[in-house]
């Protein structure tokens, strides 16, 4: 039954990725921080929904979508200055957000595990790679209108990101096992289903 889970969080994440993708791809060729911003609230709200139930949870949307928009300007600004080396932005990307995940896993959760974090980071770094054939078209054709096949190559990077992490983080959650209804209610922050 829990493969089942897995598979709907993926896809819901994985959904919600490929769906912000064209307001992603209207604020940046508009410049609308607003627009840019949906891709991390989304990320962050099925965070919240689906994983990190409770008001400490609820608290790390603001950090998530923060992290989103410094993971985003630091990748922009390395784009622009690096010119040919085209992963590298989106690898340093991912490795921002890894790092904002892992410390809103912590800081929720109340736990710090070195060894999970260095997962959460390399697998935001590797997903992280899907946004580079997007990149790379997008620098190749900077001065043309870019067409509909950007918005399927945005739309895959971001499912495949907010796939993988969003399951991951799932995968990483821990364990609940309350007995009864007084132990989920009592001296418990946990936000009730």
């Amino acid at each position: 039954m829990e493969h089942w889970k897995r598979c709907g969080v993926a896809l819901s994440f994985a959904l919600s990725g490929a769906v912000t993708a064209p307001a992603f791809k209207e604020g940046f060729e508009s410049h609308s921080e607003a627009l840019i911003g949906l891709v991390g609230l989304s990320f962050g709200l099925l965070v919240f929904a689906l994983i990190w139930r409770s008001i400490a949870g609820a608290l790390m949307i603001p950090i998530i979508v923060g992290t989103w928009y410094l993971a985003y300007h630091v990748a922009t600004l390395m784009g622009i200055s690096l010119g040919d080396f085209l992963y590298f932005p989106m690898l340093l990307g991912g490795l921002i957000g890894g790092m904002g995940l892992s410390v809103c896993r912590a800081i929720s959760q109340r736990e710090s595990n070195l060894a999970i974090s260095a997962k959460i980071c390399a697998a935001a770094i590797a997903s992280a790679v899907a946004l580079g054939p997007w990149l790379t078209q997008f620098r190749l054709h900077i001065n043309s209108p870019q067409g509909t096949d950007q918005t399927i190559r945005l739309a895959v990077g971001f499912a495949v990101w907010q796939g993988v992490m969003g399951t991951l983080l799932y995968i990483l959650r821990p364990a609940q096992t309350p007995t009864s209804k007084e132990d989920l209610t009592a001296g418990s922050t946990r936000i009730l289903d």
